[in-house]
């Protein structure tokens, strides 16, 4: 899969991520973020192995774990991505190569070959999504979790809060002129997201015309992202994500600085 359309489904699971730890309790907004992942491409690091290319398809039976990290108090964890820029802004230079797969077959294969390890998608980054080792099983079986099962795991707190100030020339205009260059944003913020007890992102949030259709947010978002990062390397870090009506309000009232309005 070409880099553009990972980074389009990754910005499609950020926010369903977000929506669901805003949610809280709703296992709908859950269920919604169970079905993105499922139909989606993810990316493990590997070892070079003699390769020249920074990526390759992962083969049928290729053990997993051996790219898992052990935490002291949880367990094994295998860290996934859903782009390769979060998997270089997690890893750093032990992402120089890094295998791609199915969700669906890293699921079937974890549960095989080790049934206790959990998922941490988006290590390090905003809308950092966990998949304990319920969750896990009933997915590659193709079963949504429910908490009766006592599947799904407690959501992540997240945290919003205004900016101190703009962001600065050039990345101020590399941002309006993307954001404008697309007819169906209508209003954009900046703001700052802490997830759990990760380091907190900048967010620009975009609000797009109403009845904007999925297809719609993914290509604005892409949008964004290509004009702004090829303009300004400072747009580069950032964490660009459609704003869910539950949080439009909010950044309104004053919990983000508001960058653009058409």
């Amino acid at each position: 899969m070409l880099e553009a359309e990972q980074e389009t489904m990754a910005a499609a699971i950020e926010r369903a991520a977000l929506e669901s730890a805003a949610a809280g309790d709703d296992q709908n907004a859950r269920a919604r973020l169970y079905e993105l992942l499922m139909g989606a491409r993810v990316l493990i690091a590997t070892g070079p192995d003699g390769r020249t290319a920074a990526s390759h398809a992962l083969e049928p039976g290729t053990p997993l774990t051996p790219y898992a990290i052990v935490h002291k108090q949880v367990g094994k964890i295998l860290p996934v991505f859903t782009r390769p820029s979060a998997l270089r802004a997690s890893l750093g230079g032990r992402a120089s190569h890094y295998a791609v797969l199915e969700m669906k077959q890293l699921l079937s294969s974890l549960t095989a070959e080790d049934p206790d390890c959990k998922i941490l998608i988006n290590p390090r980054a905003a809308g950092t999504i966990a998949l304990n080792a319920q969750e896990i099983a009933h997915l590659a079986r193709s079963r949504t979790p429910t908490p009766a099962g006592g599947e799904v795991i407690a959501q992540t707190t997240v945290q919003i809060a205004p900016v101190a100030a703009l962001p600065p020339e050039p990345l101020l205009g590399a941002l309006r002129t993307a954001l404008a260059g697309h007819q169906d944003i209508e209003a954009a913020w900046a703001y700052r997201m802490r997830q759990g007890g990760l380091p907190p992102e900048t967010v620009i949030g975009i609000v797009l015309a109403p009845g904007a259709t999925r297809e719609t947010e993914q290509a604005a978002v892409q949008h964004v992202i290509a004009r702004a990062t090829a303009a300004c390397e400072d747009a580069k870090p950032l964490v660009y994500l459609v704003v869910p009506d539950s949080m439009r309000r909010g950044l309104e009232a004053g919990s983000g600085i508001e960058l653009y309005r058409r």
